[in-house]
């Protein structure tokens, strides 16, 4: 009977002791941050014909534009959208702007305008042109009012995909 005592008494202090350690074990770890992408990169995985129905359903838009510009390489730039035509008020959020430009030859510099809406997460197309690099150039820069157009700017050979 004492042994039986003695036992007891040991088991409801080992389990004492025991359950300080379970709560620390049942703690969780600190969260990693979700991974999120940066909005030039989403912009990059959208479908083109979210932005233009004639474009190829199913093509990432990184992915298109990259294959129409080859060998030029796109450079991709988040900032502020130009607000000087309409004042803001300084409690509300900057639009910003993903600016997406590639030098084409023979001299051209190809620049494409996306708004970014961060509170719903969503892009529009806003405007492109096609102009020469050397601003000097007599050339005329021309506006680019769709994204089915760029085909026909880019390779007016008929090359272009």
């Amino acid at each position: 009977m004492k042994r039986f005592l003695l036992l007891l008494v040991f088991s409801s202090s080992l389990l004492g002791q025991s359950q300080p350690q379970q709560s620390q074990s049942q703690e969780s770890p600190p969260q990693k941050p979700p991974f999120v992408l940066k909005p030039w990169e989403k912009l990059q995985t959208i479908e083109t014909a979210y932005f233009d129905p004639a474009l190829p359903p199913r093509h990432p838009f990184g992915r298109w534009f990259r294959r129409l510009v080859v060998p030029a390489v796109p450079e991709y730039e988040q900032r502020d959208c130009d607000t000087a035509a309409t004042p803001a008020s300084s409690d509300a959020p900057k639009t910003q702007c993903i600016f997406v430009t590639v030098a084409l030859p023979p001299g051209r510099l190809l620049s494409l305008k996306f708004t970014f809406d961060a509170e719903h997460n969503s892009f529009d197309y806003a405007e492109g042109t096609i102009g020469p690099k050397d601003p000097r150039s007599k050339q005329p820069t021309r506006l680019i009012k769709k994204l089915s157009e760029l085909p026909a700017i880019v390779h007016p050979e008929g090359q272009g995909s």
